[in-house]
């Protein structure tokens, strides 16, 4: 009898631990909007390798350009910030970060000319980047 109980209770342990559904997979990644020719509107700002532009617009006196990157968030702004920093024409700071966004700030050493950039992750390999930058 105990023996066909000690078996019982492992039998139910088994088939607990079988119904704990498996953790999901993450989402694929949706196929990447269309790419443009970089923007003769950013002048002489920045950008990382591997970023692709997919849109550009001037809103009252502001560039406003997306784009984005086959990377992951936390590359991605690290490359933004060290692009940014390293051009000698900008000072850049990092701004808030939280799940998967982040935004990065940045002004010309003229002090006229700021920004930012909007960076935000799509799926775990591909991050979106939005430029807003008012030039002087």
């Amino acid at each position: 009898m105990p023996r066909t109980l000690a078996l019982a209770l492992a039998a139910a342990v088994l088939a607990a631990a079988a119904a704990v559904p498996a953790r999901p997979a993450a989402p694929a990644c949706p196929r990447p909007p269309k790419a443009i020719a970089r923007p003769n509107m950013l002048g002489p700002f920045p950008t990382p390798r591997g970023y692709f532009y997919t849109s550009a617009k001037k809103v009252k006196g502001v560039v406003v350009v997306s784009g984005y990157s086959n990377t992951p968030l936390a590359t991605m702004r690290w490359t933004w910030f060290n692009v940014i920093a390293g051009s000698e024409r900008w000072k850049v700071d990092y701004g808030p970060a939280q799940g998967n966004s982040a935004l990065l700030l940045f002004h010309g050493f003229d002090d006229a000319t700021k920004g930012q950039v909007a960076l935000t992750a799509v799926c775990k390999s591909r991050t979106t980047a939005v430029l807003h930058i008012r030039f002087g």
